[in-house]
């Protein structure tokens, strides 16, 4: 006795049922790329991001190790300052036009304590000249710290990045 399997007559018919699903697919995907027509911030305004990583400084100064601590110390970990590691928070304000916009305070980071406080705030505003202050306070709160001020000529659409260093304010404009 011979088992015979009679043809089926799906052969052109699956294959066109592949091409319209993928097409519909494609169209789809393709309408989805470029529709519905959606903007990151109006056309009217500027936006300023205030985004940077910064270190306050040690909550206890460093020592110097004496002779009788250093004997007690491996060789591979000789070091003649002993450090702690953990830092003061920092406090950032930040003025636009005289007006205070964002007072914010970080935590260090890290399992001690000893990393950067870290921030990221996005405004928007009018286009136009504006004038920025940055205010850091890195050394606790009777500690030192440190200011910046600029000003910007902002346009329409602009997107302005405020980085920082200790030395002076980065401003990151587009090209134009």
């Amino acid at each position: 006795m011979s088992y015979r399997t009679k043809p089926t007559s799906l052969g052109i018919g699956r294959y066109l049922g592949q091409i319209i699903g993928f097409t519909i697919f494609a169209l789809i995907l393709g309408y989805f790329s470029a529709s519905p027509d959606w903007r990151y911030f109006p056309a009217d305004k500027a936006l300023v991001k205030l985004s940077f990583s910064l270190s306050g400084e040690r909550k206890e100064a460093c020592k110097d190790r004496t002779a009788k601590e250093l004997e007690n110390i491996p060789n591979s970990a000789k070091v003649p300052k002993s450090c702690p590691r953990e830092r003061h928070p920092v406090r950032v304000k930040l003025w636009l036009n005289d007006k205070e916009v964002f007072a914010g305070e970080g935590s260090p980071s890290g399992l001690s304590k000893d990393g950067p406080s870290q921030f990221y705030q996005t405004f928007e505003v009018p286009p136009g000249q504006h004038t920025l202050k940055l205010e850091v306070k890195d050394g606790g709160p009777d500690g030192g710290g440190f200011e910046h001020t600029a000003s910007v000529e902002l346009r329409p659409r602009d997107i302005l990045a405020i980085d920082l260093d200790r030395k002076a304010l980065m401003l990151g404009l587009p090209t134009r």
